[in-house]
């Protein structure tokens, strides 16, 4: 018996659930969280006022990606942390991105 090929349908990424911005006291806790779907699964990248973040461009920054949740934690935020994030999430079928502010106050 000849198997039919199951031909894997491509998505390009949407934001089920965009960036929300973010209003954290100094010393406290910051997180952004976002859905994404997309098939294949797509890649995600975090960025801060157009920089790619990183552990090293960001010490302590917690970052993760698990069943289409993006999830990005700042432990103890400063006044410097306050700008522009956002998340970009890439596939074969293109790309999506999301962005939100963070103030400390």
């Amino acid at each position: 018996m000849d198997k039919v090929p199951t031909i894997m349908s491509t998505q390009a990424p949407t934001f089920t659930q965009p960036l929300q911005s973010v209003v954290a006291l100094e010393g406290s806790a910051a997180t952004f969280q976002a859905r994404v779907s997309g098939s294949p699964v797509p890649e995600v990248s975090w960025f801060r006022d157009g920089q790619v973040l990183s552990a090293a461009a960001l010490p302590g920054v917690q970052i993760s990606f698990s069943d289409g949740r993006a999830v990005l934690t700042i432990p103890a935020v400063t006044a410097a942390h306050s700008g522009r994030f956002s998340i970009r999430a890439t596939n074969g079928a293109g790309q999506a991105t999301s962005t939100a502010e963070l103030l400390v106050t």
